[in-house]
């Protein structure tokens, strides 16, 4: 049978409701989502970045491949974004208080910037921490990566707290993850994406892992385009026919306008 998904749509409550569940409960573990659940755009492009990476994936290699890969990564290395809700950093620290902290990202292990040899892993580390937010980082987890059976390079990946998918789901790496921690921790799932944490229940329900298991979709409610209509299309075909990401004329308007 599969385990109860709790819905939240504002963080306030769905903290409350978290603590409540955790208690005086020990070796506690939260697996949170990052994009949409913890940070998200301040322009959102909505579907257009999965798209490009479909794209990517379908052609491999190819001029088109190269172009659209550097489209992806101007845009992550150029964008800004915002917390999901003003309150996360507090209750983060609140969260790290009662429990052990992990971050699970669903990203490919690329170089997201040649010229300064950056990886994926490094740049969002860094993005994560310029705001605030540092995982638990334990040396459990030094060693722990998935290999690409194709390749024989590892594929997902732990760092500094987060662990990467690359091409591998999120339970994927939930599978890993079990075997170095006690079963019986209790466990607290928080994602923005239905099919993941209806994954993630199947998942914990098939290990007899006893979890608090969360539907958060305040991004859904947050994420919405306030900006220039015509500057924000021209952003996004810059992207699309040069492979660059440039959002200053919409910071520069957006700050004229409030």
């Amino acid at each position: 049978m599969m385990q109860d998904i709790h819905n939240h749509n504002d963080l306030k409550p769905m903290l409350s409701s978290i603590m409540d569940f955790i208690g005086q409960k020990q070796d506690v573990v939260v697996i949170l989502d990052v994009d949409d659940t913890l940070i998200t755009p301040r322009f959102p492009v909505g579907n257009l970045i999965d798209s490009l990476k479909a794209e990517i994936k379908n052609q491999p290699n190819s001029a088109k491949s190269i172009l659209l890969q550097n489209a992806v990564n101007s845009w992550r290395l150029n964008r800004t974004i915002k917390l999901v809700n003003d309150g996360w950093l507090n209750a983060f620290a609140k969260l790290k208080e009662r429990a052990s902290v992990f971050g699970l990202t669903k990203l490919n292990l690329d170089i997201v910037d040649k010229d300064k040899g950056l990886t994926i892993q490094q740049w969002r580390y860094e993005e994560l921490k310029g705001l605030g937010f540092e995982f638990h980082d334990l040396e459990c987890f030094d060693n722990f990566k998935i290999d690409d059976a194709i390749s024989d390079c590892s594929d997902a990946i732990h760092h500094r707290g987060i662990f990467f998918t690359g091409r591998n789901s999120k339970n994927d790496v939930m599978e890993e993850v079990i075997k170095v921690l006690n079963k019986n921790r209790l466990i607290v799932f928080i994602d923005d994406k239905r099919s993941n944490v209806e994954d993630f229940a199947q998942f914990a329900s098939k290990h007899g892992i006893e979890s608090y298991i969360v539907h958060y979709t305040e991004a859904e409610v947050s994420n919405v385009l306030n900006c220039d209509k015509q500057l924000f299309d021209e952003c996004i075909n810059k992207l699309k026919n040069y492979g660059v990401w440039n959002e200053d004329k919409l910071l520069i308007k957006q700050m004229v306008m409030s």
